[in-house]
């Protein structure tokens, strides 16, 4: 018997009537003879909200009873779930990451898979149930509750369904599928109907609305995964999965990123490596001379990075409001032409820092330009 992993998130369980639908469209794909696993987030913006009240009551949570509480918002959502699929004649039952057999390693919040064994799972299968799992969520070794960090539903459903050895992983959200480009910024955004694992993983990095965990794990296990719309049925989403590859340059998209600060720092690599490396703080598109090495970095990690480079006696002067726009294929890296046409579509929008490699062109440009800039590229390299 087929089985195929649903995952829900929190924009599409965020109301009563939004759970039902979700039950109605579950109840279809059971009444086809599948077996479904379906993995839900906490409604709406329950995780936020849940984060801001551990923060109005004291002002470093400690991450073990934040995990407790955080994972409360999916259990409520999964619960939920269950009763409205049993209310339409569904068999099912929901469990937590816990009971689900999702074994974690013991760093809270941000705790990363170790193994999955999903016995009564597979029993409540065989007894032809819907399997609800609340996402975000599992078990320590030591038995503690633990969350994934952002992106977590996510990546339990991929797991699962790698697990399950599940026929697909349909990731419902609030959009359509992977578009060409951010519809917020670009008019003409369209569907992107297929990507390969290693395109949409660059989309993830560089921006697009998935997250690159997930993504990876979906490569590395294979498993065949469709993002799409948990409102419109009628759209058929974005499939990622494997393709063929060909040498022709194929760009899919416009990926685009804000939040980011542009550094200059009079140094070498080795000594910015040496200023940096107690810090935890990620450097992005590097340009390096003899005398001068020039990076990216998260606005957040400014004053921190800063303190760092000011404790190794480096120079340093940057540019805040700074965010990255990138054209995301294959073969772009073996194609001149494409680089050249990249350029040329920025025209006098001033660029901080160009980045390529065989997946995608970066160039770094002021917030304020960031709209002009992807419009100009997906217009240049995607088209209508």
């Amino acid at each position: 018997m087929d089985l195929v992993v649903h995952k829900y998130g929190g924009s599409s369980v965020a109301s009563p009537a939004l759970i039902r639908a979700a039950a109605q469209r579950i109840q279809a794909t059971h009444a086809q003879g599948k077996q479904v696993v379906v993995v839900v987030s906490a409604m709406g913006r329950t995780t936020d909200h849940l984060i801001q009240l551990a923060q109005r009551t004291v002002p470093s949570p400690s991450p073990r009873e934040l995990d407790m509480l955080l994972t409360t918002g999916e259990r409520v959502s999964m619960s939920l779930l269950a009763m409205a699929l049993e209310a339409n004649g569904v068999p099912a039952i929901s469990f937590t990451g816990s009971q689900s057999g999702i074994l974690t390693d013991h760093t809270h919040n941000e705790a990363q898979i170790l193994d999955i064994r999903p016995h009564r799972i597979q029993e409540a299968l065989n007894d032809n149930k819907a399997v609800i799992i609340a996402g975000f969520q599992g078990v320590s070794p030591s038995r503690e509750i633990t969350t994934l960090g952002r992106g977590g539903s996510d990546t339990t459903a991929v797991a699962l369904a790698a697990a399950l050895g599940a026929q697909e992983c349909v990731i419902f959200t609030d959009v359509e599928g992977l578009m060409t480009a951010d519809p917020r910024l670009v008019e003409g955004a369209r569907l992107i109907p297929r990507l390969d694992y290693d395109q949409a993983l660059e989309l993830a990095h560089l921006g697009a609305k998935m997250h690159p965990r997930s993504l990876d794990l979906a490569r590395r296990h294979r498993v065949r995964l469709v993002i799409r719309s948990s409102r419109f049925d009628k759209f058929p989403g974005t499939l990622i999965s494997e393709e063929e590859k060909v040498e022709n340059p194929d760009i899919r998209g416009i990926a685009t990123q804000s939040g980011y600060s542009y550094w200059e720092v009079e140094a070498t690599l080795p000594q910015i490596a040496t200023a940096t490396k107690k810090t935890g703080i990620t450097l992005r598109f590097f340009h390096a001379t003899p005398r001068t090495v020039r990076f990216l970095c998260k606005s957040d990690f400014d004053g921190a990075l800063r303190k760092a480079l000011e404790a190794g006696a480096l120079t340093n002067r940057s540019i805040a409001d700074v965010a990255v726009v990138s054209a995301v294929g294959h073969g772009l890296s073996a194609n001149p032409e494409i680089l050249s046409t990249f350029l040329g579509a920025l025209g006098a929008i001033e660029t901080l820092l160009v980045s390529s490699s065989a997946l995608s062109i970066t160039a770094a440009v002021n917030t304020r330009d960031l709209k002009s800039a992807a419009n100009q590229l997906h217009a240049m390299l995607v088209g209508q």
